[in-house]
């Protein structure tokens, strides 16, 4: 009888700990890597890729047939945007 009540009694207060997670505004912080997304760092990329960067914000020419088209995520691996959102290069 009083293993059962105990039991229930940490049943209860398992649950009450974790009613503040569930609440609608509980939103949790941006790790500090998400913060930075919108302005990368190129320090450790190879050059190759830096200068593909600038090649991306100058709009080319690019040098290779399918820079600049459309990738189609078909292995869902990235998260689902709307058609075009992702580019080759």
């Amino acid at each position: 009888m009083l293993r059962t009540v105990l039991l229930r009694l940490l049943l209860l207060l398992t649950l009450a700990a974790a009613l503040p997670a569930c609440s609608p505004g509980a939103t949790p912080a941006a790790p500090q890597a998400a913060q930075g997304l919108l302005q990368p760092s190129h320090a450790g990329l190879p050059p190759e890729a830096i200068e593909t960067l600038a090649l991306i914000q100058r709009g080319g020419p690019f040098p290779y047939r399918k820079d600049g088209t459309t990738f189609q995520n078909r292995e869902r691996l990235l998260p689902a945007r709307p058609r075009g959102y992702y580019r080759e290069y």
